[in-house]
């Protein structure tokens, strides 16, 4: 499942997911 959401992260900067499934969008959140 990690390497999903890295793929995602990698293809998508923008949105971050997390593990959680949780979907953060831009860096405004501060999610880590």
């Amino acid at each position: 499942m990690m390497t999903t959401s890295v793929r995602t992260a990698a293809r998508v900067p923008a949105v971050l997911v997390l593990e959680d499934g949780r979907i953060f969008r831009g860096r405004a959140y501060g999610a880590v």
